[in-house]
């Protein structure tokens, strides 16, 4: 299973010692930003929202790395896209962002 969403009350928390990065960004959806943290390990990236109103609207998202498509940043905003294999998209805002597509 590619991408997986849990409940925040189910946060499971990451090892640190596979922490590659991990920084401040927006999770776009459409419009809107939801303020988190975008974690990336060898196998996951995983985006925690960060603020409580975000963890009612969005939910921890974690994305397996064998799965991902293609990377693209880029635009007006800086918006780091990540294209899955079966071609769903997500996207991220923010210098975190942009770090994290450096990285």
């Amino acid at each position: 299973m590619p991408v997986t969403e849990q409940a925040p009350t189910t946060d499971q928390p990451i090892s640190e010692e596979g922490i590659l990065i991990k920084e401040t960004c927006l999770k776009m959806t459409g419009p809107i930003g939801s303020l988190g943290e975008l974690t990336l390990t060898r196998t996951l990236l995983t985006f925690q929202p960060a603020r409580s109103v975000d963890k009612i609207v969005g939910r921890r998202q974690s994305i397996d790395v064998a799965a991902i498509g293609t990377v693209e940043f880029g635009g007006l905003r800086g918006t780091l896209t990540i294209v899955m294999r079966d071609e769903k998209r997500y996207r991220y805002s923010g210098p975190g962002a942009r770090r994290v597509w450096v990285r």
